[in-house]
């Protein structure tokens, strides 16, 4: 990691601070009995192994990084956890952290599908030269199909951390969510700003409706890619190796909401 003075100063001020400490002490009290998530995710890398065939593993470590990114890589060989993060939705610093729609992704049974999902993202990037809206949500939709067949347990809506009123919204208003996404010619969009608000998480998308919830372009995706996989008798394999050209994805899909 270098032997710059900055950094070593950096390192210091980092191991001496006292909300560090405290997250120190509070993850080793947490984690010192909730090792549940560690046999989620044994079983979830010999799931992986059975559906994408023996490929190299990461080495799993855990860190405290004082809650900043949850989950880091170091190429395919390394990947550590950030354990602080994952204190559960009602731990007191959370809330001067994250946003109230967040937290729930904060629990220490998310570290399983984090990492998987962060694994798959390390493995196959997303590669879309166009780079449109479709395109992303089919890259999204692509991980999130992998990630249903690695859990099989957890539904779609868990996965993508929504609550059962939000899920339930979703399955009601699929038809009307495509109709608006083609009426206001959303899909071949390339503004990364109007992606982002159909992908990244929020309170709601802000562009299509105010119950839309954050990542909805993440969940049609998702669907778009599971009529693809049925129409085309395709494996978790075969489907994450498959192009990112939404339009190709789509046309073979027969998708209309």
């Amino acid at each position: 990691m270098g032997d710059a003075p900055s950094f070593q100063k950096g390192l210091k001020m980092f191991l001496s601070n006292e909300a560090i400490s405290q997250l120190y002490a509070d993850t080793e009290t947490k984690f010192s009995n909730d090792t549940v998530w560690i046999t989620e995710l044994q079983n979830a890398f010999l799931r992986y192994n059975e559906l994408f065939a023996p490929q190299k593993r990461p080495r799993i470590l855990t860190h405290i990084s004082g809650l900043n990114q949850s989950i880091v890589t170091i190429d395919t060989t390394l990947l550590s956890v950030s354990l602080d993060c994952y204190l559960g939705e009602n731990y007191p610093l959370y809330e001067q952290r994250y946003y109230n729609y967040e937290r729930n992704l904060h629990e220490s049974d998310r570290i399983p599908i984090d990492v998987v999902e962060v694994w798959l993202r390390t493995l196959y990037p997303y590669q879309s030269q166009r780079n449109a809206l479709l395109d992303r949500m089919i890259y999204e939709g692509k991980i999130l199909y992998c990630l249903s067949r690695i859990f099989p347990r957890i539904n779609e809506y868990v996965l993508l951390g929504y609550s059962d009123k939000q899920a339930q919204w979703c399955k009601e208003n699929e038809a009307e969510i495509w109709k608006q996404l083609i009426g206001k010619k959303h899909l071949f969009n390339t503004e990364s700003m109007l992606i982002n608000k159909y992908i990244e998480p929020a309170p709601f998308v802000s562009v299509l409706h105010q119950d839309a919830p954050g990542r909805l372009g993440r969940w049609i995706g998702l669907q778009i890619i599971k009529a693809y996989a049925n129409e085309k008798k395709k494996e978790a394999i075969e489907i994450i190796e498959t192009t990112d050209n939404g339009g190709e994805i789509l046309s073979a899909s027969k998708y209309n909401g």
